[in-house]
């Protein structure tokens, strides 16, 4: 056991640095949505955007160029970004942003979780809200040998009861699951160390018992497996006359 922990301690080191190099190999159909498409056809029907979270706010700099630092989240104004016709746009990272209600003709949250309750009333009428999330299943195999693993909160359900009670039309609404491969115990405890909202507290030195257990039940040809689930949801709320 001490060889398998000096041997994954570089990958461990490594995560803690900063990157993400390692990951899992996704397998079998790939999503059947495409997130970034569909946020570039509803950009031009906005002027007002709210990006919830990092991913969000990456995907519009990395498709419209938008220049300002995306580490820079919160509830404040950012210089006028070169999107035709949109006129604002703003971050934030928090579950419920405070903002004032109908701020918004877009709101967009990708990996990011947040309160329906509180992101809804921002929509304007005739807004859109497009979120693509982890499904409660995601990841499900790591809960057996990490019983510490947080519950995935079901935004999925909580979400699309929310825009329903506030007389949003539900235009998609989908769940997909396919399985993906980590080349090995080296990935897999790279990417726990790196993401610590999956596994808190992770320790090579004493989750290494875990992760050999986990490689003896999931290893397959393929590498170690793992079920990744995933949710996309539009709803888009009427305007005033409709």
């Amino acid at each position: 056991m001490e060889h398998t922990r000096e041997r994954l301690r570089p990958f461990v080191e490594r995560a803690r640095e900063g990157g993400t190099l390692f990951g899992p190999v996704p397998l079998g159909d790939p999503l059947p949505w495409d997130f970034a498409r569909r946020a570039a056809e509803l950009l031009p029907l906005s002027k007002a955007v709210l990006a919830l979270g990092p991913k969000a706010t990456a995907l519009l700099a990395g498709e419209h160029e938008i220049s300002f630092a995306v580490a820079a989240y919160g509830p404040h104004d950012e210089p006028s970004p070169p999107i035709p016709g949109v006129t604002r746009v703003r971050l934030s990272d928090l579950a419920s942003p405070p903002f004032a209600a109908n701020s918004f003709d877009l709101v967009m949250a990708l990996e990011t979780p947040f309160d329906p309750a509180a992101v809804t009333p921002l929509v304007a009428p005739g807004g859109a809200i497009l979120s693509q999330q982890a499904h409660p299943r995601d990841w499900f195999e790591l809960r057996e040998h990490f019983p510490r693993m947080p519950e995935i909160p079901d935004l999925y359900a909580r979400l699309k009861e929310t825009v329903r009670k506030a007389g949003f039309e539900l235009l998609d609404a989908r769940t997909h699951s396919h399985p993906v491969a980590f080349q090995g115990l080296g990935p897999l405890a790279y990417t726990l160390a790196a993401r610590p909202h999956i596994l808190p507290d992770f320790s090579l030195d004493a989750d290494v018992g875990a992760l050999l257990a986990l490689e003896a039940k999931r290893l397959e040809e393929r590498g170690i497996l793992l079920t990744q689930a995933r949710f996309i949801i539009e709803a888009r709320r009427p305007r005033e006359a409709e």
